[in-house]
């Protein structure tokens, strides 16, 4: 897909060259003049009549026939952050959609990226090619190639198509999470979700294993099996990077098929695009993924008691707090695989949305190394964390019960927090963060940036951050 050069003539046979256009920066223009012939062209630049605002776009045609495509970038590289940049290839990207059945350049020194920044780009640029597949009746029309794209640099070239490379794969999970998200419930079942995660069974860092409801209901796991209703399935997938023993990440995300709810299969979707990165950048670390699976689910009744995998006895106190019981025997087998931090991804049901928005992911951690190394890879990776408050007074609010350790509920206050501390009763002393995103996995019409309603393939790159910043050393 990508193609790193240095050599200006690899490039002349190519028709569409984009460029980064900074207001008090010459770069473009000194760029342009080591790579152009064309005197007139390089005439507009010094005039000043193509726009370097912010988000200002134009198009050239030379008079060698070629087109050129100017992204305004503002004043200065210091001033804008890495999400900004973000935006703006983007939606150049998505206002020029048909380039990306053309090859074309990328003057990759205008835009002034740092060598660990141009994965971003790289990772912009695939998932700008994300499109929703529809599901109307085909026609016999062929579809179109993807375009290969030129990266034109004085940057060292090998460390350029390492970080394009880890861009790519970062890219293709987040577009691998967004398409699981958007498959309609009436045409998604386990047994698809089963095929998709076995495929990994042929790379040799893979052990997949499934668990169906009769190893379920003998292993103890009480949290699954009260509330799948014969269809549940654990999927428990194991990567090897590092030979030698070494702590590794347990990664926990439900998948549950229900109608008119796809936010409730959003931690399997982000436990699938993490898998895909894995498998194509193979990085020196150990991870297991662990996935609840199922169709349908039971109805709960209040009073009942519930005994979990890990021996809690749980009280149902809110019949549709459901999600939580499969995480916290998830919790519990993650750590019985050896799992030194683990995280969970839950879609909650507490209007958190209404706190932070659609674009701030909520976070409940219990360890303060994890959290600081979460955030630095949610800077890096151009997304934001918020974490909330571990206020252990609201324990008590947990501990009502006459009958049992805990309750899955409480009523409607501090719905988020109470959540949190459920599932730390399980995680215990094991460095653990959990993930609400109830309001940013899914993208209703109308949301506060660009993208297309539906699945958003956040927290995949945070996530893919911090596996990647991790070594077999720690």
């Amino acid at each position: 897909m990508f193609t790193v050069s240095q050599n200006k003539k690899s490039i002349e046979h190519i028709e569409h060259h984009i460029i980064g256009l900074y207001e008090t920066q010459p770069t473009s223009l000194s760029f342009l003049e080591q790579w152009s012939e064309n005197e007139g062209f390089k005439r507009l630049i010094k005039k000043k009549q193509i726009p370097s605002t912010y988000g200002a776009m134009t198009s050239v045609l030379s008079e060698e026939g070629r087109m050129y495509y100017f992204i305004g970038l503002g004043k200065k590289k210091n001033e804008q952050t890495i999400p900004s940049i973000r935006t703006v290839i983007s939606t150049f990207f998505k206002d020029h959609h048909n380039l990306m059945y053309c090859d074309f350049v990328i003057y990759l020194d205008t835009f002034l990226l740092c060598e660990n920044e141009v994965s971003q780009l790289a990772e912009v640029i695939v998932t700008s090619r994300f499109k929703i597949h529809d599901y109307k009746e085909k026609t016999n029309k062929v579809d179109k190639n993807l375009s290969h794209i030129y990266i034109l640099t004085d940057l060292n070239k090998s460390e350029m198509a390492k970080q394009l490379k880890r861009g790519e794969a970062i890219g293709v999970g987040v577009n691998e999470a967004r398409h699981f998200m958007n498959i309609p419930a009436s045409l998604h079942r386990v047994s698809d979700i089963i095929h998709k995660v076995e495929v990994w069974k042929k790379q040799s860092e893979f052990e997949v294993d499934v668990l169906n409801q009769t190893d379920i209901e003998e292993l103890g796991m009480g949290g699954l099996v009260s509330v799948a209703n014969n269809s549940g399935q654990l999927l428990c997938i194991s990567y090897t990077g590092c030979e030698h023993p070494s702590p590794h990440i347990g990664l926990i995300g439900c998948g549950v098929i229900e109608l008119g709810q796809p936010l409730r299969k959003v931690g399997a979707a982000i436990c699938i695009a993490v898998l895909c990165i894995l498998s194509t950048l193979k990085p020196k670390v150990n991870v297991s993924l662990i996935m609840p699976v199922l169709s349908e689910t039971k109805s709960l009744i209040e009073g009942e008691i519930v005994c979990s995998y890990q021996g809690k006895t749980i009280e149902i106190t809110n019949k549709d707090e459901k999600e939580k019981l499969l995480l916290a025997d998830a919790i519990t087998f993650a750590k019985l695989k050896g799992a030194a931090q683990v995280c969970s991804i839950g879609s909650g049901q507490d209007e958190i949305g209404e706190m932070l928005g659609d674009e701030i992911i909520p976070m409940f951690v219990n360890d303060q190394n994890l959290q600081k190394r979460l955030e630095q890879s949610a800077e890096n990776a151009g997304e934001t964390l918020w974490a909330l408050p571990n206020y252990k007074p609201y324990r008590k609010l947990l501990k009502t019960s006459h009958l049992a350790d805990v309750t899955n509920g409480n009523g409607a206050k501090a719905i988020s927090l109470t959540t949190g501390l459920f599932l730390q009763e399980f995680a215990e002393q094991t460095p653990w963060v959990h993930f609400n995103l109830e309001a940013t996995g899914w993208r209703k019409a109308g949301g506060s940036d660009s993208e297309e309603q539906g699945g958003t393939g956040k927290l995949v790159r945070t996530l893919a951050a911090t596996i990647l910043s991790m070594t077999q050393n720690e």
